[in-house]
């Protein structure tokens, strides 16, 4: 019985791993698609400044970026 426990752990704990990326990916994509709407479309035009628009989707970008370093860097040595 003992080993049927130990054998489902790691299961329980891949898993855990598994969702835990999947999220890391979603929110890749959606640093990336507000760095998008923010830089290249005319839907906050009203509601901000370009200079603002511009300097808040480049942060979006750089820390999509950054993001998608931590979860490439924490994958390969998972």
């Amino acid at each position: 019985m003992e080993k049927e426990n130990d054998l489902q752990k790691p299961e329980k704990s891949n898993k855990k791993f598994n969702m835990g990326y999947l999220f890391g990916i979603f929110m890749i994509l959606i640093y990336f698609g507000m760095a998008y709407l923010l830089v290249f479309t005319p839907l906050f035009e009203n509601t901000f400044s370009e200079i603002f628009r511009y300097s808040i989707g480049i942060v979006f970008a750089i820390y999509g970026i950054f993001r998608a370093y931590r979860q490439i860097r924490n994958r390969r040595y998972s």
